[in-house]
C-alpha cells in the first residue's frame, strides 16, 4: 500500500514538472531564445560533471567538515556564482523545503550539492545560516569546478541531475521553477 502511494506521488510530481517544462519552452519569446535553449540542452546531454579532487566542504560556509561526495544513483548539483543579487537568485528557504521533500520521497538517497563561487563569502555564510541550510556546501573561491566544467552562463542551466557516473542524464528535463529557483529532475528519481 505504501509503495503504491509512493509511486503515485512520484508520478504526480513528475507530471507537474513536465507541465512546467512545456510552459517554459513554449512561453519563451522568439525563435532565437528557443534555439539558444535547445542548443544549451543538446550540448549538455550526457556530459560528465567533473569534481575537482581538492574541494573543501563546510557547514554554513564556515566550519570545514570531512565530506566525500557520496556514490549514489542520482545527485543534484547547483553551481552558483554570486554575480548580482545572491539572495534573490538562491531562494535558499525554498531549497530547504525542496531538499526536505526530496529526502522524504527518496529516503535521503539523492544528495543535493551546492558549489558557490562567491564575491562575498560572508554573505553566503550568513544566507546559509539564516535559512537553516545544514547540508555540506562547497565555497569554491578559486572557481575550480567551473574551470573544469565550463557551466553555461545562464543561471537556469547551472543546476543538474546527475547519474551514478556524474553524467547529466540524456532523459533529463531541465525545468526552471520560480518556486525552487533553478531545478533539474528526470523521471528515474
Amino acid at each position: 500500500m505504501m509503495a503504491s502511494n509512493f509511486k503515485l506521488l512520484k508520478m504526480n510530481v513528475i507530471k507537474i514538472l513536465l507541465h512546467f517544462l512545456f510552459l517554459l519552452l513554449f512561453s519563451c519569446q522568439g525563435n532565437n531564445k528557443k534555439a539558444e535553449i535547445t542548443e544549451i540542452v543538446k550540448a549538455w546531454q550526457g556530459k560528465e560533471i567533473v569534481f575537482p579532487a581538492d574541494q573543501v566542504f563546510t557547514k554554513h560556509g564556515k566550519d570545514t567538515i570531512d565530506y566525500v561526495i557520496p556514490a549514489s544513483n542520482h545527485k543534484i548539483i547547483m553551481y552558483v556564482d554570486s554575480m548580482g543579487c545572491t539572495d534573490c537568485k538562491l531562494q535558499l528557504h525554498k531549497w530547504k523545503t525542496f531538499i526536505s521533500e526530496l529526502d522524504s520521497l527518496t529516503g535521503g538517497t539523492v544528495p543535493v550539492l551546492f558549489f558557490f563561487h562567491p564575491k562575498d563569502k560572508r554573505e553566503i555564510s550568513y544566507l546559509l545560516k539564516r535559512d537553516g541550510i545544514d547540508i555540506p556546501v562547497c565555497i569554491d573561491e578559486e572557481n575550480k569546478i567551473n574551470a573544469v566544467n565550463r557551466f553555461p552562463e545562464h543561471q537556469a542551466f547551472q543546476c543538474f541531475l546527475l547519474d551514478r557516473e556524474n553524467n547529466r542524464s540524456d532523459k533529463q528535463n531541465t525545468v526552471r521553477l520560480r518556486k525552487y529557483g533553478c531545478f533539474a529532475i528526470d523521471g528515474n528519481v
